[in-house]
């Protein structure tokens, strides 16, 4: 496409999210981007990266290597910008980090229609740019680090746990150091869809019960067969239904009876590529699905289609 944009007035990696996702669900590409309280052009930032590739630092934005900075008293926030992980230590911990965590994890909605944005015809002057950040910020407050697609969520759990790992190495610390720097900043805050909670309490590994509410629900060495209907993916961990340790198969189905897939763009065409490939191979792959898991006939499951198949991330696993 030859479109350009003015970014959201949100901020470099609040906007960068914006279109990523954008990017992830359709594949909508813009060329350039301004800042939207001074108009410098932007370059992005990890925001069109591969559909179905895991990245270790949050997208963003960045004025161009040998181009204009921002001007005179724009930094490309908004006049009130915080950062939106909450508590200080755990904000500290963040803010030490290549990447920023999704505060928001929200329904999609299509991107109502609008003209492109762009420069201004000429540099606006201080004053202009302070005025456009003040009226951002009372606008829309603090701004929130939202997505709609689960591979958002997957990636920045990902990065977390690399992030671990390499600080492990650094600093050498025992696993006992490592299990809790990732528990202190995964106390960071996150919308899930109309639930204030943390992302440990909206990370479901299934070593605990399985509760009766949605939630992020994730696993690795998971095997994939193909049926009839579509796909179903089989959790290597079983299902907690109490804490008596009494487990049940815990399974994702995908259902594609009323999906075109000659229509599916970005993310989605990408996780019927993984899934594909994971039968065709035989390999096993690391999942990411959010839902509320139902026990039916003896096992958990969890049911995707054309409707909600933005809620399922799969990506393969290396033999071995």
């Amino acid at each position: 496409m030859s479109e350009v944009a003015a970014l959201e007035p949100f901020g470099d990696f609040h906007s960068a999210l914006y279109f990523r996702d954008l990017y992830l669900r359709d594949e909508t590409l813009y060329t350039e981007f301004f800042c939207p309280f001074c108009g410098v052009l932007l370059d992005p930032v990890l925001v069109y990266a591969p559909a179905d590739q895991e990245i270790g630092k949050s997208p963003h934005f960045r004025t161009r290597r040998g181009g204009a900075k921002h001007y005179s008293g724009c930094d490309g926030n908004s006049s009130n910008y915080q950062h939106p992980t909450g508590k200080k230590p755990v904000q500290a911990h963040i803010e030490k980090r290549q990447f920023s965590l999704p505060t928001e994890f929200a329904e999609y909605v299509d991107r109502p229609p609008r003209p492109a944005g762009g420069a201004p015809a000429r540099a606006p002057t201080p004053d202009e740019i302070r005025r456009r950040r003040e009226a951002a910020g009372r606008r829309y407050g603090v701004a929130r680090f939202r997505v709609s697609l689960v591979q958002s969520l997957a990636e920045a759990h990902l990065a977390v746990l690399a992030d671990a790992y390499e600080k492990q190495k650094e600093h050498g610390w025992p696993d006992t150091e490592r299990q809790s720097w990732i528990r202190e900043v995964l106390q960071a805050p996150i919308d899930l869809r109309g639930y204030s909670t943390t992302y440990r309490g909206a990370l479901h590994d299934l070593w605990f019960p399985v509760p009766k509410y949605p939630r992020v629900f994730h696993g690795k060495h998971a095997k994939v067969t193909a049926n009839d209907d579509g796909y179903v993916i089989m959790s290597e961990r079983p299902g907690k239904i109490d804490d008596d340790n009494s487990t049940r198969p815990f399974v994702i189905i995908v259902s594609l009876h009323d999906v075109d897939e000659g229509h599916l763009r970005g993310a989605r065409r990408a996780l019927l590529r993984q899934l594909e490939r994971a039968v065709a191979e035989a390999a096993s792959v690391r999942w990411y699905a959010y839902g509320r898991a139902e026990l039916i006939d003896g096992r958990f499951e969890l049911a995707f289609d054309g409707a909600n198949i933005g809620d399922l991330f799969v990506k393969m696993q290396k033999h071995g």
